[in-house]
C-alpha cells in the first residue's frame, strides 16, 4: 500500500466528497483533468499545486485514481483525450 502525503490525502477527500454529493455513481466517477483541477482550486489549492498533486496521485499505486483513454470521433474533428477514474467506496458501505 502506498503511503500518501497529507496533501494527497486531502485531495482524495475532495474527490470522494464530490462523488458522494454530486455523482450518480456509487463506485466512483470519470473526470476530465480540468474537472479535477477545478475541484482542488475551489478548495484552496493553487493551480500548479493542484496539477502536481494530481500528478503525484497518478504515479502512486493502489490509491484509486487511474487514467482512461477516451477516443472521440475523428470524423467530427474530435481528438483523443484522457479521462481519469476516481474509484470510490461510499462512506455508507
Amino acid at each position: 500500500m502506498t503511503k500518501l502525503t497529507s496533501n494527497q490525502t486531502a485531495a482524495l477527500a475532495v474527490f470522494h466528497d464530490f462523488i458522494e454529493c454530486e455523482s450518480d455513481f456509487e463506485w466512483g466517477d470519470y473526470f476530465w483533468m480540468d474537472d479535477l483541477i477545478e475541484m482542488l482550486t475551489e478548495n484552496g489549492w493553487e493551480r500548479k499545486s493542484a496539477e502536481g498533486t494530481i500528478g503525484s496521485l497518478l504515479e502512486s499505486n493502489d490509491i484509486g485514481l487511474q487514467e482512461f483513454e477516451m477516443t472521440g470521433h475523428p470524423e467530427k474533428g474530435e481528438k483523443r483525450e484522457m479521462l481519469y477514474i476516481v474509484n470510490h467506496e461510499p462512506s455508507w458501505a
